[in-house]
């Protein structure tokens, strides 16, 4: 299990575009374009996701995270790489989203606002280690956080 892990650790890195400029998760400049603040979400939810990941394995490696509950964690990251990645090919080679393109962007990041709020709402899926379980939820709360910002410029479309 930890070495599948650490397989699927190594996969999920690289799914944002490399273009965005770091900085506070999920802020936006006021001037920031629809593209801007998609393309900084895309980014901070791979980071997230990376985070998770990694806390997670370690964690499970140290016995302070049993298996069953790293398998659901890793399934849940996994089900947001995948809708991340989605949206990163939406938005490549882009350098800004049409109506229709904010639209189809929105409709491949919404399932994971449930997913993540999901996350939360259940104590983190039985990470009992206090230190593991606050470094989860800051990367869950910053994964809002960007899926929040991409919510507003879009509308909700």
């Amino acid at each position: 299990m930890r070495l599948a892990a650490f397989v699927l650790a190594l996969g999920l890195a690289g799914c944002a575009p490399k273009t965005v400029a770091p900085g506070t998760p999920g802020a936006v400049s006021s001037t920031a374009t629809p593209y801007d603040t998609v393309a900084k979400a895309v980014a901070d939810i791979a980071g997230s996701v990376n985070t998770i990941t990694s806390t997670v394995i370690i964690a499970n490696g140290q016995g302070l995270v049993n298996d069953a509950d790293t398998r659901a964690i890793l399934n849940i990251c996994s089900t947001i790489t995948q809708a991340d990645a989605q949206a990163s090919n939406l938005i490549r080679n882009l350098s800004q989203l049409t109506s229709a393109q904010q639209t189809n962007v929105w409709a491949v990041l919404k399932p994971i606002v449930a997913t993540v709020n999901t996350s939360l709402q259940s104590g983190l899926l039985g990470i009992k280690d206090a230190a593991t379980k606050q470094k989860v939820q800051l990367a869950l709360v910053t994964l809002q956080g960007a899926l929040a910002a991409v919510q507003v410029v879009l509308g909700g479309a």
